[in-house]
């Protein structure tokens, strides 16, 4: 569902039979700290692009929650 992993510009993922519905992404660092980035999406496509500008190396939870019906969380890796 997120590729490539690991990334280092931007990570594509693939939403499957979730296209169009409205999603809130978070992007949460596993060894904690402050930064937490937290988005909401409309997603006509199956394929959304998302650059990770800003965000250092490290290892990172991807949560994607699709208006409350499903919530799916990945281990996203990322270097520079």
């Amino acid at each position: 569902i997120v590729y490539p992993n690991p990334a280092k510009d931007e990570v594509m993922i693939n939403l499957g039979d979730y296209a169009g519905k409205t999603l809130e992404l978070t992007i949460t660092p596993v060894m904690g700290g402050a930064l937490s980035l937290s988005k909401n999406y409309k997603a006509a496509d199956f394929l959304l692009t998302l650059p990770l500008e800003g965000l250092p190396s490290g290892v990172y939870l991807l949560r994607l929650d699709f208006q409350g019906s499903k919530i799916i969380q990945k281990k996203l890796v990322i270097t520079k």
